[in-house]
């Protein structure tokens, strides 16, 4: 019965005994009550809520494509500042090296007529993210980007289509 008794006295006389301690250390319980909720408000107030604009350039080798990227890209989100279009890669990739641009999308040459021959229109998408959450941003806008391009202009082919078919 002595042996059960001995654990729960041991436990309580070093707890009471911590307790003195910080009782009689007032700075010590400050800082093991403010401490906590000091750093939780530096969390918050660095926290941001709000997505990344990323600059976003594109590369489009022809008046077509580069016309139905103007047209899609100026409206598409939020996440994606349109910065215009360039004709040659490398000054594309020159502008991403510079840190002008966060986000360097080329487009495949004449992607209605690719997608008329049902193949895929492929796009190369470029970022100099380091940082592994931030290059998954930038990688996931730049797919949400191809793939509402690629939305967009297979609807634009189907409503010509079906004013075709109709005039037929």
């Amino acid at each position: 019965m002595r042996e059960l008794l001995r654990f729960p006295i041991r436990a309580s006389a070093f707890l009471g005994k911590e307790v003195f301690e910080v009782m009689r250390q007032p700075r010590l319980a400050v800082t093991l009550i403010l401490g906590p909720f000091l750093i939780l408000l530096l969390v918050g107030i660095g926290y941001r809520n709000e997505p990344r604009v990323l600059r976003t350039l594109f590369v489009a080798h022809d008046d077509e494509t580069a016309k139905l990227v103007e047209t899609y890209a100026s409206n598409l989100s939020p996440s994606l500042a349109y910065s215009g279009v360039v004709r040659d890669d490398e000054e594309g990739k020159q502008q991403l090296r510079r840190g002008e641009v966060d986000l360097l999308v080329i487009a495949p040459g004449s992607p209605e007529s690719t997608l008329e021959n049902n193949e895929q229109a492929t796009f190369q998408v470029y970022h100099n993210e380091i940082d592994p959450l931030q290059a998954s941003y930038v990688e996931f806008v730049g797919q949400f980007f191809v793939e509402e391009f690629n939305r967009r202009v297979l609807r634009n082919l189907t409503q010509e289509g079906q004013v075709e078919a109709a005039g037929a």
